[in-house]
This record gives structure tokens, sequence and C-alpha cells, in this order.
């Protein structure tokens, strides 16, 4: 609750500092044991105390994340509106805001617990995590048991031991938030060990004084007060928001179940006084090493209901992310993590998710596919509408965003935002490729070369023998040529203002050029009289209406076929004169060149690692950066000094 009702950084500071009164309870259970002296009495007046859990049902609300991933979001609305009435905001823009993100999700997301180990990766948290709770069970309970007899006197020593985990969780929220849930909880298992071995190693009543022993005590006790939030909060970080509460309730079973174990593990010491704590000291180090086989979860957005996946990448820079980043996108929104060509390596996947596992590469697809809208049924189309709307609303299906920067949501991009070393996509928007396939090349055919190469191929239905015109000679413009060249077009003409680029546009296909600066004349009256009456097929890949018109303009009166590629700014309309598509001229648009997503991606993945020749995406690349130098990619974009450049992520790591 405490984690899901908080965002941003307050997620490592919230949830870790409600365990303070846990300690100070201890120090007041030591009192209320020294006053009821019969354990039955003791027993009473705590369970009298816990009745006051009851009061929660009136005065606190319930997850308003859950409720929405859940599908109330009636009930959440409510919820958000009174805390913003607390606060002294708006409550009518919670109302807009949840209205305008959050589809409709009820009877969608039914977790029950066989979702705790759906896939391979949650099977996996599960049993590391039930294994680490175990062990914890067993440290916290029977070294909280142990420690009374470190001291002369039981009930002042497990008074202190309450206390002095008030400094622990004060250190485990400054340790966590700087170097993070692996390292604090790994690190306060060593500590925890370490006082368990000095504890042995210090004989009892030295020097005629128990205070050396008293003190390890007290410093293990501070570890796994250092321990203990740390895990819960990294468990509740590792779980999806609709079986959250199974998942961390499962965990803490298992704690329950090293409770039990522990007065066993007491109970060694009648076989020899040291074994207890040389079990609990090898136990903290195995903890310590376990803890260390699950993902990192500092500064990682909560998972939520729908199918997730997080993964590092490579990333190709796009003119469509310029696009989106110089203001001309009609559904751009700020702030946002840009990126749609990348490819990446799943690091885990969410509830549900059955199409990839942990470990496998993916590229992620801005054109999901998810086999069941009419669209995805048709054979006309490739634009799955499953998640159109809330992916153009910059969030996830379920209507939120994964991604936060100083406690404020980001934009997620196409779907894919790759810019990151990690993103979180829907699992229709990824394709699973095959691993020997090299991902700071495959990543280029998660946009720009297959939009090209398919227009021709797909869309346009390029025919052997025909003459064709690409406008623009940028990277989809060459994955055109390509898709020409593998049709058996015969003239195949590069159209563009800048003629540094005609010669490498030769190794994509292309035989002819023209450089509208050279003539006088319109560019389509050129290209008629020099293809004895126009074009048979024609690719605009510049995304300028006025080229648009010329490159349909240029097309063969009776059959001639533009295609529309590039992307127009908002609000800016094209024309010609209807005469031209009486006659007989057809004008078309392509979207990632016609592949239905997720089954032609891994295809075309296999036909570069087939024929490196024909699908030459070694040729694109101009540019290899690190990602601390992304705007030197955009610039030499800009500048039309590249045709491809990757962003590793890796390097710049």
């Amino acid at each position: 609750m405490c984690m899901e009702v908080v965002g941003g950084t307050w997620r490592s500071i919230v949830p870790i500092l409600y365990q303070i009164p846990y300690g100070f309870g201890n120090s007041i259970m030591a009192g209320l044991a020294y006053l009821y002296r019969e354990w039955r009495d003791l027993h009473l007046a705590l369970s009298l105390l816990s009745s006051f859990y009851i009061v929660y049902l009136w005065f606190v609300p319930e997850s308003p994340r859950w409720l929405l991933a859940t599908g109330n979001k009636k009930e959440a609305i409510d919820i958000l509106q009174n805390a913003a009435k607390c606060n002294g905001m708006d409550t009518e823009k919670v109302q807009v805001v949840v209205n305008g993100l959050a589809p409709d999700l009820k009877n969608e997301n039914k977790a029950t617990l066989s979702a705790l180990f759906a896939t391979r990766e949650l099977a996996r948290r599960n049993v590391l995590l039930y294994i680490n709770w175990l062990i914890a069970g067993v440290t916290f309970y029977a070294f909280s048991q142990y420690v009374g007899k470190v001291g002369s006197n039981l009930y002042f020593t497990a008074a202190i031991s309450g206390f002095v985990a008030f400094p622990g969780t004060l250190l485990c929220v400054c340790i966590i938030r700087r170097f993070g849930r692996r390292l604090t909880i790994a690190s306060a298992h060593i500590l925890t060990a370490i006082c368990f071995f000095g504890i042995l190693a210090v004989p009892a009543g030295i020097y005629n004084q128990d205070w050396p022993r008293v003190v390890l005590a007290g410093v293990g006790i501070v570890g796994l007060s250092i321990s203990m939030p740390a895990l819960y909060l990294f468990t509740g970080e590792l779980f999806p928001t609709t079986v959250r509460n199974a998942g961390v309730g499962m965990s803490v079973m298992f704690s329950r179940m090293g409770s039990m174990i522990a007065p066993m593990v007491i109970t060694m010491q009648d076989i020899s006084p040291s074994l207890p704590l040389i079990v609990l000291g090898v136990a903290a180090l195995v903890e310590t090493a376990l803890i260390l086989f699950l993902p990192e979860t500092k500064g990682m957005p909560l998972p939520e209901t729908i199918q997730d996946l997080e993964f590092k990448n490579d990333n190709a820079v796009c003119h469509t992310d310029a696009y989106t980043l110089g203001g001309q996108d009609p559904e751009g929104l700020f702030p946002v993590i840009l990126g749609h060509e990348g490819g990446g390596i799943v690091e885990s996947v969410g509830e549900g998710v059955t199409n990839v596992q942990t470990g496998d590469h993916v590229i992620p697809l801005y054109i999901p596919q998810c086999g069941e809208c009419k669209f995805c049924k048709s054979p006309k189309t490739n634009l799955c509408q499953k998640i159109r709307v809330t992916q153009g609303h910059g969030v996830m299906p379920d209507g939120t965003s994964r991604f936060t920067c100083n406690g404020k949501s980001l934009y997620h991009f196409m779907g894919c935002s790759t810019f990151s070393e990690y993103t979180v996509v829907a699992d229709i928007s990824v394709a699973k490729v095959n691993a020997a396939a090299p991902l700071d090349k495959v990543c280029l055919l998660g946009c720009g070369v297959p939009t090209g190469y398919g227009a021709a191929l797909n869309t346009a239905k390029v025919e052997k023998g025909s003459t064709c015109a690409v406008w623009g000679l940028g990277a989809v413009g060459l994955a055109v040529g390509i898709g020409c060249k593998v049709a058996g077009a015969s003239r195949i003409i590069g159209v563009d203002v800048n003629p540094d680029k005609f010669e490498i546009a030769k190794e994509f296909g292309f035989n002819e050029f023209v450089n509208p600066k050279d003539y006088e004349k319109p560019i389509q009256e050129v290209l008629i009289e020099k293809t004895d009456g126009g074009l048979d097929y024609t690719f605009e890949c510049v995304g300028n209406v006025h080229t648009m018109r010329a490159a349909l303009e240029s097309c063969h009166k009776g059959w001639g076929v533009s295609t529309i590629v590039g992307v127009a700014g908002a609000g800016q309309e094209i024309s010609t004169r209807p005469f031209q598509l009486v006659t007989g001229r057809v004008w078309k648009g392509t979207a990632f060149g016609g592949w239905k997503s997720r089954d032609s991606v891994p295809k075309l993945v296999e036909e570069y690692c087939k024929d490196k020749k024909v699908m030459c995406l070694d040729k694109f690349i101009t540019h290899n950066l690190k990602m601390d130098q992304i705007n030197e990619a955009f610039h030499l974009m800009h500048k039309g000094e590249s045709i491809r450049t990757v962003v590793s992520i890796a390097q710049a790591n």
C-alpha cells in the first residue's frame, strides 16, 4: 500500500519509514513481557492491541493504483479526488486525466495465484524471493530469540534491540536511495553475518562485562533492520500491481515459516553453544548470494497489469524522432522518452506474457500486431488498432506510464521509447528475433528499412522491368531502392537536392539521379520527359507536401502509382488537380511498408542473416555513438551527413 500511493523518489522512503513503529513495537513488547510474565496474559494483551487494525477499514482508502489496474476506475477517481481536495488541488483535473488516459479495463485482468508462475521469469523471481524470505525469517526471529541470551537481562536486551532498529531503518533509507535495493540488502546481510561470527569470537562475560557481545548484537539488529524493510520494498517492486498483494503475501508467508524454524535453530545450542550462530551466519551469507540473482528495481517504474517487457537496447536515430522533437507531430506529447527503432534483450516479462521470455532478443514495434482486431485479420492492412488510442496518448494499454523523472511521469513514444537503458512495451508490440543476429544492426528493422523496402514490395508492388523514382535518399528512400531492385525494376531514379548522396545510393540499387536544383522547370516535367511519358512507380520519402504532389504528377497516365512514405507536419494538406487521378494515376500511402509486424520482422532478420548483400543493413550505418552523444546523432541527421546512426546504451555504460 505504501509504495502504491506514492511515486517517484518517495517510493524509496515511505514504505521503509513505516517500519519504524515496528521497532518501537518490539521495545514495547519487551515492556509488556516484563509486566505480564505469564505468556497467556501477554498474548491476550497483544491480541487486544491488534484489534485496532479494524479501524483501517474506515480511515485508510484502497490503493488507487490497484483499483485502476483492475478496472475499478470510478472508485479510484473518487479516492484521487478526495486526495486532491485535501491537497488543495483541482479535483476536476483528476477525472479528466484518468478518463483520458485509462481505458476501461474491467474484467480484463483477473489475476490469480497461478499468475505468479505464469512465466519462467515470474517463477524464477518467486522461487528466489521465497528462499530469501525463508532465510530472512529464520535469521530475524532466531536472532531475536537468541539476543536475550547475549546479555544478562533478557528484557533490557530485547528492549534495546527494538530501539536500535530505529537508526537501522534511517540508514536503510539513505543507503537504498544511493546504492539500490540489491546492494543494500546484500551489504546488510554481510554486516549481520559478521556480527554473528563476532559474537562467537567474543567470550561471554569477558572481563566480567557483557557489553562487547551486546554491542555486536545491537549492530546485528541494525543490519537486520536495514535488510528487512529493504526486502519488503524490493519484493513489492518485483511484482505487477494486480498480483502484488499475492506476491508479497506469499513471500511473507515463507518468512513466517522461517519463524517456525527459528526455535529449532536455537535448540541447536544443546548440541553446541556455537552452532546457532554458525547456522545463522552461513544463512545470512547464502541470502546475500541469492539476492544478487534478482533484477535491480531502483529507478524503475512499478510494473502494472498488462504484459510488460523491459529490455536493454541498441537504437537507431530516425527522422520520426526529430519530427516529434521539432513539434510537428500532432500527437506529440512532452515530456517524453523518444526512440522507436531499437533492439534489445528481454530483462523480465510481465503477467501473462507467453510470446517471449527472459533472455530473448527482440525488436520493439511501433505498429503492434494483436492478431485479433479486424485490421489484423484483414490481409489488406497492417494497422493493428488494439492499443492505438493509448499509444497515441503516450501511455501503456492500461492508461499509465512506466517512466518517471524526479517524481513526475514521462510519456511513452510510439509504444517503444527506446532511448532508454530499459523500456517497457506491450507484448503485442515486440517481435522475438534470431539471437545470432547482431542487435546493433537489426535494430534498423524496427522502422526505416522495412518501411522503405515494404513500400516497394508490399504497397506499390513494383513489377519487373518497371521505371521507378524515389524522392529523398535518406535511409527510408535507400531502402525503397533495395525493394525496387529486388522486384526487378529496370530504372531506379533517385531525386534529391543533395548530390553528395548520389554515389552511395548506387550501392542500394539506384542507377540514375536527378537534382531538382539543376532545372528551372518543375521536376515532374523533367521526369516525364526522361521516362517517355512518366514513371510506373514513384515514392515520396521526404514528408513534404510539395514533393508529394510532384511525385504523383511524375507518374505515367493510365497506370502510374505514387506511394507516400514520408510524414508531413501537423496541419499540412496535400493537393493536386483531380484530372491527375481521373486519368488513371493512383495515390497510395504506407506505414511500416505494409508488413504485419510480429510476423514479418523475424523473417526480415533471417533475410539479413542469410544474404547481407541484399538486405545490406551494414551499409545504412554510417556512425556508431554512445547514448550521451545522442544530440550529435540528431545534428548529423539534420545536416545530411549520416544515413543511420546507431546509439548504443551498452557503450554509454
